[in-house]
């Protein structure tokens, strides 16, 4: 737990006597190759180094272990450059409206050092009407498609157009150029279910230079994009890796933001139950791991137990919270909820039951094969009768 207690106080942008002190008191007590390969995993490698060059702490770590923390934060720099100016390029490039998500607008116009927090690759949130011709514009500009070719954004393989309405894709065939990737993405929250709010956070957002099409989110959009960020890529994608930096960028961001945000707008936004959850989930981990200040009413006290002792807790999926998210059957009627048309709801009923031929081919690879389209059917009633029956 050495290593775990010298990366929890070294990775922030700005230490407190405390932090020092605990670091100090750690130095010669922790394993070197530990305490790299964690912070490596969790992504935090380079605010490390900015934390303790910042405070003149380096001697507290071997010049060997140091000089792979710098190493790895010049390495971090040498790839954010190429990243930004890819999206200087898409600026010059499309007309659009873009807004800037995770990485693209910390690294832009959050972080003091371009070299405090890599990125991968560059998630933009455009309106879902733009975004067939956002990546027609990019691949025709020298933007190659990465993977398996996907259907349009708009003609999705949802079972119906009024499927559509509810359950798009939350981001498009991956783009890249020059080693850059980019993910086009129509739905902020990367989730069917919460598409609605994910239009009114295009209309809140705010443009970072006026000589640009740059957006940026408002900040409390932003911070719910954030915790919801953690809480999907962690538990219901159950990729592992980065997770503390995730917590890092949710800790840095309101402890400079904090007199910015309006709490009672994230509450009302998060009126829905398992978004509340997901949100609250994530501050409560921000504010246990990291001392986050956050309100008390965002803390769910039930999933601090003494499980909650590692920061490899961050990367178990079998959380608590899980058990709390909404079942599939209370999603279904949830999602029906969001029909005024009554027309719109017996279709996505009768789609339900009955998906098209094509989403059938598409989902259970039965094209041009009667015997396999008409098994596809009974695989998919078979799925249904799990989830939704069984509530396996």
């Amino acid at each position: 737990m050495n290593e775990e207690k010298f990366i929890l106080n070294a990775a922030r942008l700005d230490l407190s006597d405390e932090n020092v002190t605990v670091l100090t008191a750690m130095s010669d007590k922790v394993d070197p190759d530990l305490l790299f390969r964690k912070a490596f995993f969790h992504g935090v490698t380079p605010l490390i180094y900015y934390s303790l060059k910042k405070h003149n702490l380096t001697q507290l770590l071997s010049a060997d272990l140091f000089d792979k923390f710098k190493e790895h934060y010049h390495q971090t720099v040498l790839t954010n450059l190429k990243f930004i100016k890819k999206t200087n390029e898409l600026s010059k490039i499309l007309e659009e409206k873009i807004v800037l998500l995770k990485g693209a607008y910390l690294i832009h116009n959050f972080y003091p050092d371009i070299g405090i927090r890599s990125m991968s690759d560059i998630d933009v949130l455009v309106e879902i009407e733009r975004a067939d011709a956002v990546f027609n514009t990019l691949k025709s500009n020298g933007f190659v498609r990465q993977g398996p070719n996907r259907q349009s954004i708009i003609t999705s393989t949802a079972k119906s157009t009024v499927h559509n309405k509810v359950v798009p894709f939350h981001h498009l065939d991956i783009l890249s150029s020059d080693h850059c990737d980019i993910e086009i993405h129509t739905n902020l929250f990367e989730y069917h279910d919460f598409y609605y709010l994910t239009k009114e956070a295009l209309k809140k957002a705010v443009l970072i230079k006026p000589d640009r099409n740059l957006y940026r989110l408002s900040n409390e959009f932003f911070l719910i994009h954030l915790c919801n960020h953690f809480f999907l890529h962690n538990y219901l994608h159950k990729q592992k890796g980065k997770n503390l930096r995730m917590l890092c960028d949710i800790n840095e961001f309101i402890l400079q933001r904090d007199a910015d945000i309006d709490w009672d707008e994230i509450n009302d936004m998060c009126s829905e139950s398992e978004q509340q959850d997901r949100v609250s989930t994530v501050l409560t981990y921000a504010n246990h791991f990291l001392q986050t200040p956050v309100p008390e009413n965002f803390i769910q006290k039930y999933i601090i137990n003494e499980n909650l002792i590692s920061i490899d807790c961050l990367a178990n999926y079998n959380s608590p919270a899980i058990k709390k998210q909404r079942d599939n059957l209370n999603r279904f009627f949830f999602r029906l909820g969001k029909f005024d048309n009554p027309f719109e709801v017996f279709v996505f009923v009768f789609r339900t039951l009955f998906p098209a031929s094509e989403w059938i081919n598409n989902n259970f690879n039965t094209r041009n094969n009667t015997k396999g389209w008409l098994t596809g059917y009974f695989r998919y009633w078979s799925d249904l009768f799990t989830r939704y029956v069984l509530k396996l």
